[in-house]
């Protein structure tokens, strides 16, 4: 999704603004973040595909603001995602390309909110390293769920590889190997929406890295073969019914109108 790169800032920005009214709590807005991994714009209908039905994640669009012209400081997994946490350019942070060492002595924008009184979780993909010194929950987060890089870096996906399996972690533990990733989406989603109701007393910080469409792409059988673009687009349907089911729980909880949404991808697919 190539109109990205103000949100990525605009989001740091505003987690150092709300740190100026840590002491009103009341005044802090949840930060919802949903993050699509090789989502390329044009497979959205608020971009102008004909081909992808994505209602939810058009409502974003058509209720909030829509970016035509930002871009990504990156074209590759782990170095887009170091910037985010960072707020710096990639020569900056020290993580230019996938399997560096991402740099935990910088300063985060998940640790600013933790020290402003936020809860905060990673739900999903993280590819800032996969060893215990590298997890989510020694750079700023409460919680983590998901896999630690992507996908494709399985058995399941690269035997030929010779790949150790697929780890799926509840915070820096391993919970499963080579879990189904036709579930992945849906777990994802159904672990986000218990955060939402976990935490809707407090100010808080969720950020969502989806898995996918990155290849290979997996859906659940309720999308599979379903839309009318094959697997991708069954796994972009998928991550728009995600976004309903996680802004529905949003107003559930009394909490949709003191929620920031931001939706964006890594880079292009």
């Amino acid at each position: 999704m190539r109109p990205r790169m103000k949100s990525l800032f605009l989001l740091t920005a505003t987690a150092l603004t709300l740190l100026t009214s840590a002491t009103q709590a009341a005044e802090r807005p949840n930060i919802l973040f949903i993050f699509t991994d090789d989502h390329a714009f044009q497979s959205i209908s608020a971009y102008g595909s004909k081909i992808n039905e994505t209602p939810n994640i058009d409502r974003l669009a058509r209720e909030g603001m829509i970016f035509h012209r930002c871009y990504v400081p990156n074209s590759i997994c782990g170095p887009v995602r170091a910037v985010i946490q960072t707020g710096k350019y990639s020569h900056q942070n020290g993580f230019l390309v996938n399997g560096n060492k991402f740099n935990g002595k910088q300063q985060t924008f998940p640790k600013l909110l933790q020290q402003a009184g936020y809860q905060t979780a990673v739900v999903g993909k993280w590819h800032l390293g996969d060893q215990p010194e590298f997890l989510p929950t020694r750079h700023g987060f409460d919680y983590y769920f998901g896999i630690p890089f992507s996908n494709d870096m399985g058995r399941t996906s690269r035997v030929k590889n010779r790949y150790p399996p697929l780890p799926l972690l509840r915070m820096d533990k391993v919970i499963e190997e080579e879990p189904d990733q036709r579930l992945l989406t849906q777990r994802y989603t159904a672990e986000a929406v218990r955060f939402i109701e976990q935490n809707k007393a407090k100010p808080f910080f969720l950020y969502l890295p989806h898995t996918m469409p990155h290849w290979p792409q997996f859906s659940s059988e309720r999308f599979a073969g379903k839309s009318a673009n094959g697997k991708w687009g069954d796994t972009v349907e998928e991550i728009d019914w995600s976004t309903g089911e996680i802004l529905k729980a949003l107003k559930q909880n009394g909490i949709d109108k003191k929620t920031l949404v931001v939706f964006m991808s890594d880079n292009g697919g």
